[in-house]
């Protein structure tokens, strides 16, 4: 695990690099201490039948919390029916949305920036939990990457049951087209 307090002494040092009036040591500091790390954004949009593939496989647990989250279209449907107690910005505009939207929304990141998104590269998060990470190393974080054998006990289907059911009897749902592509993607899967 980095020790982020040794970075943090990196940028003190730099700092007084500066102050003492060398931008040239201020830059050596930093480029050897705690070099910028240029982030390749190669991810290209998946599929809901792509993401529900690696939601099913991580038992819809955020691999980097441990916490469980809900298939996409469930905190829409809470959105669309509860509107008072529990809404929704289309752009997710913070003071707009139930912060449930952000912690509990599954969505797929990258395990290791600056390679390949494949299914081995690829796990379950929450909204709140990929802005953080970002293009941050799980190293960078002093996180780690929960095995699925450590997740075994928190498995289940993120609601995905519910949805088909609740969906089924309120077909009026399939109007909103994010509730409909993920009934899609479930029902083909």
């Amino acid at each position: 695990m980095t020790n982020n307090n040794s970075r943090a002494d990196v940028l003190v040092y730099a700092c007084l690099a500066l102050e003492a009036g060398s931008a040239h040591a201020a830059e050596k500091i930093i480029a050897t201490g705690f070099p910028f790390s240029h982030y390749i954004n190669d991810e290209k949009p998946l599929s809901e039948a792509a993401q529900l593939k690696i939601f099913q496989r991580d038992g819809f647990v955020d691999r980097f919390t441990g916490q469980r989250v809900f298939l996409p279209p469930v905190l829409t449907v809470l959105s669309e029916m509860l509107p008072d107690v529990f809404p929704n910005h289309t752009n997710w505009k913070r003071d707009e949305t139930h912060q449930a939207h952000e912690m509990f929304n599954a969505t797929v990141k990258k395990i290791i920036p600056n390679r390949p998104a494949d299914e081995f590269n690829l796990a379950t998060a929450s909204s709140k939990t990929k802005f953080v990470v970002a293009n941050a190393t799980l190293e960078d974080l002093g996180w780690k990457l929960y095995s699925l054998e450590e997740i075994a006990d928190l498995r289940w289907d993120g609601m995905t049951d519910w949805f088909v059911r609740y969906v089924d009897d309120h077909r009026d749902l399939l109007g909103t087209s994010l509730i409909a592509r993920w009934y899609k993607a479930v029902q083909n899967a």
